[in-house]
């Protein structure tokens, strides 16, 4: 696959999970993986979001943009060089025309899409007469690297893929009602609403099958490892939990029913 941005025509491939791990971790992407979202004050009675909203209600799920050049410490963990991914950045938006990062995505937005998604109040709705509590919305993010090696340039892109939504309760107003509440429906202690996010472009759905291809070829080996005997370690739990988001993932953005993706 690959993506024209100015004159430029980029070649568009997999991340390593590693490599995904430490983009994932910039300050500014990591902004937009978690957000606070939604409030609730129930002496109140009163909710109010957080975070910008289109005319229809929808919070914008951003694409992503950013340089990272990395480098491997003594202990082998990869990190950024900062002041190479600097020199980057500027190269890329010479070489592109454009005067900043924003100027690349807003390019890429048309090319990818721009998805957004309804906050799931309804979800949350029944602890609203028994405690205060902040919505925090999360993107999974597809992420690629752009590349065009005649001019040694390189660039990260991240697509949302998947979002959900937890919270954390501020306070109980009212315990009889909401022990009540648990007890009569306990998945109320941790409602966790996931959803997949449509694609709306064939580039949408390329990067993502791109970046799902890897991450579900680098996840299966390790799943192999675990046998139903396995402890049940949050680390062993995450692995399979990581891996099933992704397969359901590809299943549904895929063209092509049973395509080859399996736990």
């Amino acid at each position: 696959m690959k993506i024209k941005l100015g004159k430029v025509e980029f070649e568009v491939g997999a991340v390593a999970e590693q490599l995904r791990a430490a983009l994932l971790s910039d300050p500014v992407i990591a902004q937009g993986v978690w957000r606070d979202v939604y409030r609730w004050d129930a002496s109140a009675k009163a909710g109010k979001i957080l975070v910008p909203t289109s005319q229809d209600g929808g919070v914008p799920l951003g694409n992503g943009l950013n340089f990272f050049v990395p480098r491997v410490t003594a202990n082998g963990a990869v990190v950024k060089s900062d002041t190479s991914s600097t020199t980057m950045a500027k190269r890329f938006l010479e070489a592109v025309g454009a005067r900043q990062i924003v100027d690349v995505i807003k390019g890429l937005n048309t090319i990818i899409n721009l998805p957004q998604k309804t906050l799931p109040l309804a979800n949350f709705s029944p602890l609203n007469p028994a405690a205060s509590y902040q919505m925090k919305m999360h993107v999974d993010f597809a992420v690629v690297q752009l590349r065009d090696a005649g001019r040694n340039l390189t660039a990260y892109v991240y697509v949302p893929g998947q979002v959900s939504f937890h919270h954390e309760i501020a306070a109980i107003v009212d315990q009889d009602a909401y022990d009540a509440l648990i007890a009569a429906t306990p998945a109320m202690a941790q409602p966790q609403p996931a959803f997949i996010v449509p694609v709306r472009s064939k580039a949408n759905q390329s990067i993502r099958m791109i970046a799902l291809a890897k991450r579900i070829e680098e996840m299966q080996p390790a799943i192999a490892k675990l046998t139903k005997d396995a402890p049940a370690t949050p680390e062993n739990e995450h692995l399979r939990r990581s891996l099933a988001r992704a397969v359901a993932e590809w299943r549904a953005i895929s063209p092509k029913a049973g395509a080859a993706a399996t736990v």
